[in-house]
């Protein structure tokens, strides 16, 4: 089971789709959106290991990954009675060994209901991933688990997340200005090409609400994207665990039932919003948005997520522009999981690069 939720968080284009119709309202995971209080252990520790707590540095459209831009994000796992888990995770660009320099991945090859066939070049980088954690509230009638601080060097994949989601996020919420007589239809993106008939009722849905190339190149790019968001997800000691204590798992009879386990990962298209960009100490002009997900296990929705995007542009750039995600249950008002992004900052080289651009 959990190397099927693995492939469903890495794999997201096997069944990647843009639903433009109606959708049930599955989650209200964005209104848990907030600034986590970090305990003062934390803090502590933070500041005991140099790693800030606030600020984010200005963006610079166009700059790529230097070594030492560094992005730190506190996890918060909510759970009945007032109890609280957090962590302190620490993002450190490094530089490649000689033996990584040279770049022999061949792009991603996605394919649309549209006919499309869209390519999107991969460009690997690397990063010093530091977990540290858990703490609890301060006061707690528990006993304090011992304290890890894990160290991960880890590979993404910088040409992916620049690709970001703030791109489809606006798509979506132009096409969803349509009429419902307009928007009925999805349009899909997978490995393989698709059939002729489903190019053909795609291509019309495209040229029915006007989607232009490079809309239908953002809606296929946020597939990548997401790949490479959750390779640092997946990364990170101690959230895997959470994950799965929050999933919403079938039945026996439902895998009885279908052999097995089917995954299936789509996006709530109508629930898209704008949101506030200085809610997230972003400058007020830049454009932030609330986009929910559904994960479904046996067509049933086992896990709400809900991601804080905006342009991936550094200091962002590590993490792809997300700087806030929200896990839970469905149904469940007590246990949820928050990752919120409390700093930012660009290298001295990348500060010196911007100059010289």
């Amino acid at each position: 089971m959990r190397s099927q939720l693995k492939l469903a968080l890495l794999c997201l284009l096997a069944l990647f789709a843009t639903r433009l119709d109606g959708q049930p309202e599955l989650t209200n995971s964005s209104g848990r959106f907030a600034p986590i209080a970090p305990f003062p252990t934390l803090v502590t520790v933070a500041h005991s290991n140099q790693i800030s707590l606030t600020g984010i540095d200005a963006r610079v459209p166009g700059s790529a990954l230097h070594a030492g831009d560094t992005v730190t994000a506190l996890i918060a796992f909510y759970e009945k009675g007032a109890r609280q888990s957090q962590w302190l995770l620490h993002l450190k660009v490094i530089p490649p060994e000689v033996e990584e320099t040279t770049n022999n991945t061949p792009p991603m090859v996605i394919h649309s209901t549209t006919g499309a066939k869209l390519e999107f070049i991969p460009s690997p980088a690397f990063v010093s991933l530091r977990t540290l954690g858990p703490f609890i509230e301060p006061g707690a009638k528990r006993r304090a688990p011992k304290l890890h601080d894990q160290f991960e060097r880890v590979t993404l994949n910088e040409g992916f997340l620049k690709l970001g989601l703030d791109k489809a996020s606006a798509v979506v919420l132009r096409l969803n200005e349509a009429s419902p007589a307009q928007r009925k239809g999805l349009f899909s993106f997978a490995g393989q090409p698709f059939s002729a008939a489903e190019i053909k009722a795609g291509r019309e849905l495209a040229e029915t609400l006007h989607l232009t190339d490079d809309e239908l190149r953002a809606l296929a790019g946020s597939g990548p994207a997401l790949m490479s968001y959750f390779s640092i997800v997946q990364r990170t000691a101690g959230l895997e665990d959470i994950l799965f204590k929050l999933l919403d798992l079938p039945s026996l009879w439902s895998i009885l039932r279908r052999g097995g386990v089917s995954v299936n990962f789509r996006m709530e298209s109508k629930r898209i919003t704008p949101a506030s960009a200085t809610d997230w100490e972003l400058p007020p002009s830049a454009a932030l948005y609330h986009l929910p997900f559904v994960l479904e296990l046996n067509s049933q929705p086992a896990l709400n997520i809900a991601l804080a995007v905006t342009s991936p542009e550094p200091p962002l750039l590590a993490c792809g522009g997300i700087v806030g995600l929200i896990a839970e249950r469905p149904g469940d008002k007590d246990r949820f999981l928050a990752v919120r992004i409390v700093s930012a900052w660009r290298s001295e080289n990348n500060r010196e690069s911007s100059r010289i651009r």
